[in-house]
């Protein structure tokens, strides 16, 4: 049976369908490269940013496009890669099927057709982010080269496929994690340095305190001292400066002995008081008082005697300048002096002891005297005296001029201040131009000028060489003072041997006292003690007293006219008393003259004769005994050595 055809009515609704479904089609056909289209356009990079760097740099056209990273002519829009392919592939699929099953799954087709277009806008824009973060993301230094841009696979040119979303997110995280870590690195690194800075700034204003603070210590110390000077000042106010006096290397005689106590030294004050006052150096700057009261903690009553070869027959003063030992006094010689002299030193003698005061020396006939002995210069040792009526400095040049004239050389050896002052038995009506100090100043001018060898005093005590040490700048070389077995002056004599400075004793054979008892006697050369030593010793009585003066280390300079004495006084290093027969001579000292016929005088001799140490004894007996005619004749004495002394000043 034949098919009944269809009404116009009934055929309607299936073209209509299959014209749906073609429309639907085409609209897929047409939207799928819209979008596949615009998804490109939204991956590409913003050439004109590209186009800007490369310009600024200079780069090329070709190096540009090589450079930009989205994809280029030749080159397919999808990889092999992702989810693109698998979008097309599922694309395609969905257009085969909708032209075969026609109207009936047109809608269904349609709401696939949405999907995979939702899809694929999808993927693009994700693969522009990802493309974006690996852009704001590069290496450091790694600057973009058209070979990463160009690489592909097989060597074909063509750009690598962008990394997976999980590589781009970890790439992400490392980068935020790195910036983290070198964000706390140099947080660590600027703390560190804070620190550091901090422990500086502390160690620098430890140090400033610590400096401030020993600042203010030593302004405390100096404010104390001070302190205490103002109140050692305030306290001597009235006591004049007393200034260290020199001390210069010992050039004297030394003995090599045990000490020996000396007679009838000791302190005279409380021994405490004394050693506080040595403690405080008065035994240097107050000697007068200090020898006198506190001689033993001052050192002064042992005493070393010189023996043997060790009595020398000369002595260096200073650097260059030696001095015999025993020398010939001119002293009271007066028209006599040329031809003692010239005898003297025919007989052996090397040092001639002279002076200006013309009351008592002539010291032109000394020069007359050793000039015609034939003798050199230089072999002779002249010492010479600026009389006191001369002190002052020009004065002092001047009497030495006159002294080179009298003399007849052109240097003098020892020159030495007579006296330190005046007074009217010894200067008359002449007034002085200055003080000693004034001389002294004048004498180490001339030694400087080379006119001088050395310099020494004359009858100067002890404030008087200590006041001569403070202002010395030259070293005075030697004092010359009466000394004798009846008045040694040790006090002045250890003084002498402290500072180096050489003791010369005048009178040693008792001048003085002749010159007190009329030349009646002569209490030194007739004493007994002195008499028994001399038998012991097969010597006269003179030989001895030189010979104790040598072995205490003093320079001696005896006077006589007799030919046979002058040999005499110079055979002096023969001998040698011993340490018992010197403590006996050094017993004498400040003990009254003996008086010749005493019956004391008599029993000391005897009392000698008998030997040892009783004689000794009856030596202090002797002077006991005979103690109160001696006081008598002491007084007695005096009185004429005064009106002695104001007719005509004793010469020595």
């Amino acid at each position: 049976m034949a098919p009944r055809p269809l009404l116009p009515r009934e055929r309607a609704p299936r073209g209509s369908g299959r014209l749906l479904s073609t429309s639907l089609m085409v609209l897929v056909a047409l939207l799928v490269p819209t979008l596949v289209v615009f998804s490109f356009m939204r991956s590409l990079p913003d050439t004109r940013a590209h186009f800007t760097t490369h310009n600024a740099r200079g780069a090329s056209g070709a190096s540009r496009a090589a450079a930009r990273s989205g994809p280029h002519l030749g080159q397919p829009l999808f990889g092999d890669k992702g989810v693109d392919a698998s979008v097309l592939a599922a694309a395609g699929e969905q257009r085969d099927a909708a032209a075969g099953r026609g109207r009936s799954g047109g809608a269904a087709h349609e709401r696939r057709s949405l999907e995979i277009g939702g899809a694929i806008m999808r993927n693009g824009k994700q693969q522009q982010e990802g493309q974006l973060g690996s852009e704001e993301q590069p290496q450091a230094g790694a600057p973009t080269s058209p070979s990463n841009a160009e690489g592909g696979q097989g060597g074909e040119g063509r750009p690598k496929s962008p990394p997976p979303l999980h590589v781009t997110e970890m790439r992400k995280q490392q980068a935020a994690q790195q910036r983290a870590d070198d964000a706390a690195a140099a947080q660590r690194k600027q703390q560190a340095g804070t620190q550091a800075e901090q422990a500086t700034r502390q160690q620098q204003q430890q140090a400033a305190r610590q400096q401030q603070a020993a600042r203010q210590q030593q302004r405390q110390q100096q404010q104390k001292q001070l302190q205490l000077q103002q109140q050692a000042a305030d306290e001597e106010e009235d006591a004049p400066p007393v200034k260290k006096p020199h001390h210069w290397p010992s050039t004297l005689l030394q003995g090599k002995g045990s000490p020996i106590p000396r007679p009838s030294c000791w302190d005279r004050q409380p021994t405490k008081q004394c050693r506080e006052w040595k403690g405080r150096g008065e035994c240097d700057s107050r000697p007068g008082f200090m020898y006198s009261n506190c001689a033993d903690t001052c050192g002064l009553c042992q005493t070393v005697y010189l023996h043997g070869a060790e009595v020398a027959q000369q002595v260096e003063l200073v650097r260059g300048v030696v001095m015999p030992m025993v020398g010939y006094g001119t002293a009271g010689l007066t028209d006599l002096t040329a031809d003692a002299v010239f005898t003297a030193i025919r007989v052996g003698y090397r040092l001639v002891d002279s002076a200006g005061a013309r009351e008592w020396y002539r010291e032109d006939l000394v020069g007359w005297g050793w000039s015609a002995s034939g003798i050199k210069r230089e072999h002779l040792f002249i010492t010479s005296k600026i009389h006191p009526r001369h002190h002052g400095y020009w004065t002092v040049l001047e009497a030495f001029s006159e002294a080179l004239q009298d003399l007849q050389t052109d240097y003098v050896d020892l020159m030495l201040l007579h006296y330190p002052e005046c007074w009217p038995e010894l200067c008359g009506d002449v007034k002085p131009e200055s003080s000693w100090k004034d001389s002294w100043a004048a004498l180490e001018q001339l030694i400087k000028e080379k006119k001088l060898r050395a310099a020494g005093v004359s009858n100067f005590n002890l404030e008087q060489m200590q006041e001569l040490l403070e202002i010395a700048e030259i070293k005075p070389a030697v004092l010359q003072a009466n000394s004798d077995v009846l008045r040694q002056d040790w006090e002045l004599q250890l003084f002498c041997k402290r500072h180096s400075i050489q003791f010369q004793a005048y009178s040693s054979l008792g001048g003085q006292w002749l010159m007190q008892t009329q030349g009646t006697w002569n209490p030194i050369l007739e004493h007994p003690e002195l008499t028994q030593i001399a038998r012991a010793h097969n010597k006269t009585t003179a030989q001895v007293a030189l010979r104790w003066a040598l072995q205490h280390g003093q320079a001696v300079v005896p006077r006589t006219t007799k030919v046979n004495r002058m040999e005499e006084n110079l055979a002096l290093f023969t001998f040698d008393l011993t340490d018992a027969e010197m403590q006996r001579l050094d017993a004498l000292d400040g003990t009254q003259p003996v008086v010749p016929g005493d019956p004391g005088a008599g029993a000391a001799g005897a009392g000698g004769a008998g030997g040892g140490g009783g004689s000794g004894a009856a030596a202090g007996g002797g002077a006991a005994a005979g103690g109160g005619a001696a006081a008598g004749g002491a007084t007695a004495t005096q009185r004429r050595t005064a009106r002695r002394r104001a007719a005509l000043s004793l010469p020595h």
